[in-house]
């Protein structure tokens, strides 16, 4: 906790005040591991900061497809922005959370 802090930002206001993680609680650490390679830290810290990077990654990956190749962006986007992945990771940002409050409190 605090790897945002590191960087010059404020501590979580909701950290400071219910002593309970935001929704976006451990994506800058789990960015970070990721960016390291530890990704099964990365997803063990926060599993919807783990898809973050990863999405990060092969967005990188995707513009160097086009940027290079000349490769649509409708082709790369298309088949995988749709309706349903969007609420799946709606849901895996709301899970994510949950399992985060269990880190951070140690209920269970």
């Amino acid at each position: 906790m605090g790897t945002h802090e590191q960087l010059g930002l404020q501590p979580c206001g909701m950290m400071v005040v219910f002593g309970l993680p935001c929704p976006t609680c451990g994506y800058t650490t789990s960015f970070a591991m990721f960016a390291r390679g530890r990704w099964l830290a990365s997803f063990w810290n926060q599993p919807a900061g783990f898809f973050g990077a990863l999405i990060a990654a092969m967005t990188a990956w995707g513009g160097v497809c086009v940027a290079v190749w000349g490769w649509r962006v409708e082709g790369l986007l298309g088949r995988w922005f749709t309706g349903r992945v969007v609420v799946g990771l709606a849901g895996l940002v709301v899970v994510a959370w949950g399992w985060k409050m269990v880190l951070v409190r140690g209920w269970g």
